[in-house]
């Protein structure tokens, strides 16, 4: 199977039958007859179309306005060639998107190769104009995403921030990792990674496949967000006191307890989430934490977990995870805004019971991976109107256009003492 072949057969899988993008990967990458080199360009081929798909499919049917749905799928991955991916060599695809045409008793006229060449050459062309400039329709075309998140950002945060978050979105990600020892040392015996300005962390190099670093593999790293440099920087962190982290996705912060108090660190990790609770368990086999106690439960069953309080008491529940429009090609064609009242009520429901395994003077950590007041400030106040007995200390979004790149919040509560 060639490049063109391989990006339609994972895109039908995604489009067609609702298999997640990563998952469509896997079943196509183990595919015998698919090349490495073939499967690379395919795989950024298919993933260029289904992160711009609703603007590339209006472009289509502009001018091919009675297409079928394969005629439509081929059209599409010729014109995301064209325009972002640049994978396949433009003449080979002309020579089998005319033929597709054909099949389809359509051309590949001179006014429409002049439409797609323009677009090709300034990506604002994009947009048919049928779209009024700054409009939400205008704005979710243009920076791919949805239209009731642009609406809800702008009702929430206003047109500046807006567009600055969905412009951040639409570049690359600059992924970070925290070394676990001394940077200095590890980035001269490592020179694929380069210097950060935060302590203690480093990126890649242009191009490198983080993953296949050895460092890795050694437990020399791993994945973390600037963000949590300054949740922990914010904290009293104590190696005598204890400390729990509930989380329902997988995310690696709980690392940075380890690399501040060292392996020998003692605190317990509850995961609301099967791959997340899997992840966990290897994560503590291959840095050797020996103290860390991992349950699989739930936040209405932490009782039979710990059934003491803790000094510090994390809570990373499931949410909207906005930050995943930048990171995953098909998070727009599965985000949906009649999920938000079931997430935002697990939201509240992780905090209020995470809430009742804190000591007094202990504090309550919330974090969460997303960009709306309604999962933030504002069941942040909500809480703190039901529970008096705690008080906010400290709270702060990050936005996707700062220097951590992110979209997550965080609020530090902090329950009242007898002394208070």
């Amino acid at each position: 199977m060639n490049a063109i072949e391989t990006a339609k057969l994972i895109t039908t899988k995604v489009i067609f039958e609702n298999v997640p993008f990563n998952v469509a990967l896997r079943i196509v990458g183990r595919m015998k007859n698919v090349s490495k080199e073939v499967f690379k360009n395919a795989s950024v081929l298919s993933g260029s179309f289904i992160r711009h798909g609703g603007i590339i499919k209006d472009n289509v049917y502009f001018v091919f306005p009675k297409i079928s749905d394969e005629g439509c799928l081929d059209a599409c991955l010729y014109l995301t060639n064209r325009v972002f991916a640049k994978k396949v060599p433009e003449d080979e695809f002309s020579i089998y998107f005319k033929k597709a045409l054909e099949k389809e008793g359509l051309e590949l006229t001179p006014e429409i190769e002049k439409r797609f060449e323009e677009i090709s050459t300034d990506k604002t062309k994009l947009i048919t104009g049928q779209y009024e400039k700054g409009s939400d329709d205008y704005l979710a075309y243009r920076f791919n995403a949805p239209r009731f998140l642009v609406k809800m950002w702008r009702k929430q945060y206003g047109d500046n921030i807006t567009y600055k978050t969905l412009f951040a979105n639409s570049r690359k990600e600059v992924k970070f990792f925290r070394v676990v020892g001394d940077k200095k040392a590890f980035l001269a015996r490592e020179p694929d990674f380069v210097d950060t300005k935060f302590n203690n962390l480093v990126t890649t190099k242009e191009g490198l496949l983080y993953s296949e670093s050895k460092a890795f593999e050694k437990g020399e790293l791993f994945q973390e967000s600037p963000v949590f440099q300054y949740i922990f920087d914010a904290l009293d962190l104590d190696r005598f006191r204890k400390t729990v982290v509930y989380q329902e996705h997988a995310n690696d912060f709980y690392l940075e307890i380890m690399a501040r108090l060292g392996k020998e660190a003692k605190f317990d990790l509850i995961i609301g989430n099967a791959s997340a609770y899997f992840r966990a368990k290897k994560n503590i086999e291959k840095f050797a934490l020996a103290n860390v106690d991992c349950f699989e439960s739930s936040s209405e069953n932490i009782l039979a977990c710990i059934p003491e309080k803790a000094h510090i008491f994390f809570v990373n529940p499931a949410s909207s995870n906005y930050m995943m429009l930048r990171e995953v090609p098909d998070f727009f064609i599965r985000c949906h805004q009649d999920q938000l009242d079931g997430i935002i009520a697990n939201e509240k429901k992780a905090l209020e019971n995470c809430s009742e395994f804190v000591e007094e003077g202990g504090s309550l950590v919330y974090v969460v991976s997303t960009l709306n007041k309604k999962e933030t400030t504002s069941l942040v106040r909500i809480f703190l109107n039901e529970h008096s007995d705690f008080t906010l200390e400290k709270e702060r979004q990050f936005f996707s256009f700062d220097d951590t790149g992110s979209l997550m919040y965080y609020a530090i509560l902090r329950r009242k003492s007898s002394d208070d």
